[in-house]
């Protein structure tokens, strides 16, 4: 079963901790009830996290598109339209208030595997990157286009630092 893999560091200027959550959600779950489920659970993990005061990174392979994100976002592909099933939108309501999405539309973070790649025929969507509690900022993310020369994903970096330009997000 996909899901995630929480991992806990201390905090170096507080009694706080930071909570990285790498994220691999289900794909193949045509009617979605597994992936909205895992979507809640992961939702109420990190606002429980947040709200006792922790810095929370959740990122990975999320297996939706992103808000603001489309199949087409990466333009045409060849992809056959059965093999495109798999495919889920994080729900634009779901995002919890104040927590900032990393993402890099640059290049696909992912790509479909119907067929070796091919630019411009297999579908590249945005699928890969992270959730920021509101204590923090990203600094950059980077989509590293490798056009999926040795996996189906293409890497995603992100840097953050702790801290909000809103005074409301600072640690509780």
């Amino acid at each position: 079963t996909r899901c995630i893999h929480v991992v806990r560091s201390p905090a170096a200027t507080s009694d706080k901790y930071w909570y990285f959550i790498n994220i691999h959600l289900s794909a193949y779950d045509s009617s979605g009830n597994l992936r909205s489920q895992q979507l809640e659970f992961i939702r109420s993990l990190m606002e429980d996290l947040y709200d006792a005061g922790n810095y929370v990174i959740a990122g990975g392979d999320w297996n939706s598109l992103f808000p603001g994100t489309d199949i087409d976002t990466f333009g045409a592909y060849t992809t056959k339209e059965e093999n495109l099933f798999w495919i889920q939108s994080i729900p634009k309501d779901w995002t919890p208030e104040g927590w900032q999405w990393a993402v890099d539309p640059s290049a696909p973070s992912c790509r479909t595997l119907d067929k070796p790649y091919v630019k411009g025929e297999n579908l590249g969507v945005l699928i890969d990157g992270f959730l920021l509690s509101p204590n923090l900022t990203a600094v950059s993310v980077k989509t590293l286009d490798l056009q999926f020369k040795d996996s189906d994903h293409n890497p995603v970096i992100v840097q953050v630092t702790a801290g909000s330009t809103s005074p409301a997000s600072s640690p509780r």
